[in-house]
């Protein structure tokens, strides 16, 4: 969980408008779970075997990182760009939903990861478009 909070630190862009960081986080997310389905896996089947302080900071990175899909969700609101409520349930939303990629996806199937990422993208801005 360090490596992916270290290496979206390295991947983030800094001042760009919420909509661009949002996107470059989908894509990130997706690039990086694809690139290591087995141990992101391994690592979220075998929490429960942890010992509870070991499960406890691996929810804490986690939360990390959900909080900062969260901040940037909560800065679009701030700016009118993104439809209000709770930030850190949407990002909760959006998470699952680009988590569960590494359950279906072939590389031969019918779309390459740039054209999901493009596609994932497109949803969530939907899903946060403002009213």
């Amino acid at each position: 969980m360090t490596q992916l909070l270290d290496a979206w630190a390295e991947a983030a862009p800094a001042g760009v408008a919420p909509e661009r960081e949002l996107h470059a986080f989908v894509a990130f997310h997706i690039r990086y779970h694809m690139g290591k389905r087995d141990e992101i896996f391994i690592s979220n089947m075998e929490l429960r075997g942890l010992a509870d302080t070991h499960r406890g900071e691996i929810f804490a990175l986690r939360r990390q990182y959900e909080t900062m899909l969260a901040d940037i969700i909560a800065r679009g609101q701030a700016a009118g760009r993104f439809r209000p409520g709770d930030a850190l349930v949407m990002a909760f939303a959006i998470l699952a939903m680009l988590t569960g990629i590494f359950t279906w996806y072939s590389d031969d199937g019918k779309l390459s990861l740039s054209e999901l990422s493009d596609l994932y993208i497109a949803m969530v801005d939907g899903g946060l478009a403002p009213d």
